[in-house]
C-alpha cells in the first residue's frame, strides 16, 4: 500500500505562492497504479481557465484518453456522472472541470498527467449544498492548495453545518461532544478529493484564508495488504489499554483481510472494504505485534447501513474475549 497516490512537480511563475491572485504554473502528476489499488481521489488545482475549452475533460484529459489508461472518472454534483469508454467511444469529454468539483479515477494503468493553467487562487469559495428536499447531502470537492492543512482548522467555518469528513485515507465524524477520529490529528493533501456530508447550505474558503502548513499524522500499513475499492465503511475500533501496544489492527472477513490501520492510540480506524452483502457473516479483527504471535477477535459484523451516509461503525475489543 502507499501513502498517497499522486506525486506533483510544479513550476510557479513570477507570483508569491500565497497571493490569491492567479499564478500560471505547469505541473506534472503521477497516478499510480497496482493489483491492489486502482482508484484515487483526486481533484484538479491547475486548470487553463482562459476560455471554456481547455477547461473540459477533452482537453485536460487528452493524453491519458489516447493512451487508455482509466476506464472511469465518476464526480457528484447534482447526481452521479462519470466519463467512461462505451462501445468504442468516450462518454461525457465536454464535461467542464472546476477547482472545486473532487473525483474517482478508476485506472488500469499509472500515467503522468501534464497541465499547464492556473494555480486555483486560495480564496476560491467552495459550496456545500444538501439535496432539494433539504436531506443531508455528501458533497465531493477538491483541496487544492499546496499545503497541507489540518482537516478542522480547513473546515473551522462551517463545521456547525456538516457531519462528516472523508478523504480516500481517513474519515472523521461529528457526535455530540465534538469530532471524532482516531490517531494523530488529520490533514488534507495537495490535489485529493474530500467527501463532506452536509446539513446545512454553506459555502466557505480552505481555513478562512488563514493558512497554517502542517505535518501529516497519519501511517501506512506496512505488515498488511488488501484490495482497496472505490468505496469503504469507518470501522472505529477500542483496543485494549496494553503495554506494549500492538503495531497494526486489521479487519479480515472469511478469511480475506479487508482493511488495516498503524496504530496510534487505543481508538483506531479501519478503512473497511466490504461489501452490503456481507451484513450477516462474522468479522475477525487481528492484533499485529511487534514482539509476539498475532491475536484475533472475533466479533459480530456491526455494517447495518441503515442510512445512506451512516459509514461510522464501532467495535470495543475490551469487550470482546480472544
Amino acid at each position: 500500500m502507499k501513502h498517497f497516490a499522486i506525486s506533483v512537480f510544479i513550476l510557479f511563475v513570477g507570483i508569491s505562492l500565497f497571493s490569491s491572485e492567479p499564478v500560471w504554473t505547469t505541473e506534472t502528476r503521477s497516478f499510480e497504479c497496482s493489483d491492489l489499488d486502482h482508484f484515487q481521489w483526486v481533484c484538479f488545482p491547475v486548470i487553463d481557465t482562459s476560455s471554456e475549452a481547455n477547461q473540459t475533460a477533452a482537453f485536460i484529459l487528452r493524453d491519458s484518453i489516447i493512451g487508455d489508461y482509466f476506464k472511469l472518472i465518476k464526480w457528484s454534483q447534482m447526481s452521479m456522472a462519470w466519463i467512461s469508454h462505451e462501445m468504442d467511444m468516450w462518454v461525457n469529454l465536454e464535461h467542464t472541470i472546476r477547482y472545486t468539483q473532487g473525483y474517482v479515477i478508476d485506472l488500469y494503468y499509472p500515467f503522468e498527467l501534464t497541465t499547464s493553467g492556473y494555480l486555483a487562487p486560495n480564496d476560491t469559495r467552495i459550496e456545500l449544498r444538501t439535496e432539494p428536499s433539504g436531506k443531508p447531502k455528501e458533497n465531493w470537492i477538491g483541496y487544492f492548495l499546496r499545503d497541507e492543512m489540518e482537516v478542522l482548522h480547513a473546515f473551522q467555518s462551517v463545521l456547525d453545518s456538516i457531519s462528516v469528513i472523508r478523504t480516500e485515507r481517513w474519515a472523521i465524524f461529528r457526535h455530540p461532544d465534538g469530532w471524532l477520529q482516531a490517531g494523530n490529528p488529520k490533514t488534507l493533501h495537495y490535489g485529493e478529493m474530500v467527501k463532506v456530508v452536509c446539513e446545512h447550505d454553506c459555502d466557505f474558503i480552505w481555513g478562512g484564508g488563514d493558512i497554517r502548513p502542517c505535518e501529516d499524522g497519519y501511517r501506512t500499513p506496512e505488515f498488511y495488504s488488501f484490495v482497496r475499492e472505490e468505496e469503504y465503511l469507518s470501522m472505529f475500533v477500542e483496543l485494549p489499554n496494553e503495554d506494549p501496544m500492538p503495531q497494526e489492527v486489521a479487519l479480515f472477513l472469511n478469511g480475506e483481510c479487508r482493511g488495516a490501520s498503524v496504530v496510534q492510540d487505543t481508538l483506531v480506524q479501519i478503512n473497511a472494504y466490504v461489501r452490503a452483502d456481507t451484513t450477516h457473516n462474522d468479522l475477525d479483527i487481528e492484533l499485529h505485534y511487534a514482539d509476539r504471535d498475532p491475536v484475533g477477535y472475533t466479533v459480530q459484523n456491526p455494517f447495518v447501513d441503515n442510512h445512506p451516509y451512516k459509514r461510522l461503525y464501532y467495535i470495543d475489543l475490551e469487550r470482546n474475549s480472544p
